[in-house]
């Protein structure tokens, strides 16, 4: 019996990876190098002791070492002031979309990192906020790019988000201020990086994106798209990649409720994360706290030692203590 399912599961396994290989209705190719790519997530404040861009390059042999080749910075810009959440606030709460936080370092120190991870064949990736700005952002000084009810009031996109404000993608310099912006980041002339995570991408109108798409290749040709989403649409003419939470959830539900689920046990004891690093995953999200929330239903927050969150979304594991769909860490920072 244990054969049987097993058997199932490698077979249903193969049959998902048959099916991402299939042909879809895209009118572009990803990049070459996505197809080996294995994305490392870094939150530069906590990543070194410096907390900086220095401190990111100074590891790059490290995560080399690890097998990482794509980089992905959450948010680096300066973070908004007024209603920020606690003391530091959340990086999703970008002030300036063309402006670099002063606490990670300079555009030129940004530059050098992307310079050094290419010579290492790595590429760099960057946490692209576009549904939403800070309640004190630059932009505010176009009112009309903002959401607002019927009163004028301008609104945050999900009432708890309380520290940001929605972007209305309905006006078309809003569109072409944003491309801009993501242009000015990725041109080999400058930054020079080689794509975009999108925040929330699904919020933001697919047209917007399908656009963006279309004036990025003029810059970069092998640029790099990842939506923080699950929905097909997006992955025609605009995405590379998403989240594929569906995927996510069946694939939870097959292995924590059939045997399958001890071949995952130990599969992800083989697995070691480092504190204060945020670790490749697949998928998972963060929440406007910086926690980070389980699309599949779970806390999703997974704590290793010194207090360090370490993102760890590969299957969820049952430890010990462990809530259902939440995998642990131990002492000496092994999941179990």
């Amino acid at each position: 019996m244990k054969h049987a399912i097993l058997s199932a599961c490698l077979l249903l396994s193969a049959s998902l990876l048959r099916a991402e290989d299939s042909p879809r209705p895209a009118h572009h190719a990803p990049p070459q190098w996505l197809r080996d790519g294995v994305i490392y997530e870094i939150f530069p404040r906590n990543f070194s002791p410096e907390g900086n861009f220095n401190g990111i390059t100074a590891r790059l042999d490290e995560l080399q070492d690890l097998g990482v080749n794509i980089l992905w910075l959450m948010p680096i810009h300066p973070i908004g002031e007024k209603l920020r959440k606690g003391a530091f606030g959340s990086p999703y709460a970008v002030r300036d979309y063309y402006a670099i936080s002063p606490d990670y370092g300079t555009e030129a120190e940004l530059k050098r990192l992307v310079s050094d991870a290419h010579k290492r064949n790595m590429k760099v990736i960057l946490d692209l906020v576009a549904d939403h700005t800070s309640w004190d952002s630059v932009l505010m000084e176009h009112p009309e790019f903002y959401k607002r009810d019927a009163s004028g009031k301008l609104l945050p996109p999900v009432p708890e988000w309380t520290d940001v404000a929605g972007l209305n993608y309905e006006n078309p310099k809003l569109r072409e201020y944003m491309i801009a912006m993501m242009k000015h980041w990725s041109d080999p002339a400058g930054c020079d990086v080689d794509g975009f995570r999108c925040d929330v991408a699904y919020m933001v109108p697919s047209s917007f994106w399908e656009e963006a798409r279309a004036e990025l290749v003029k810059v970069k040709p092998d640029i790099m798209l990842l939506a923080e989403a699950s929905k097909p649409e997006l992955l025609v003419k605009a995405f590379d990649i998403d989240y594929s939470w569906p995927l996510l959830a069946m694939l939870n539900n097959v292995l924590l409720t059939t045997g399958c689920a001890n071949l995952a046990s130990r599969a992800l004891g083989t697995l070691r994360v480092t504190p204060g690093d945020r670790q490749v995953r697949a998928h998972g999200r963060e929440t406007k706290s910086g926690r980070l929330a389980d699309p599949a239903g779970g806390s999703g927050d997974q704590h290793c030692r010194a207090g360090h969150r370490c993102a760890v979304n590969v299957f969820h594991a049952r430890g010990p203590q462990a809530a259902a769909g939440e995998a642990q860490v131990d002492g000496g920072g092994h999941v179990v």
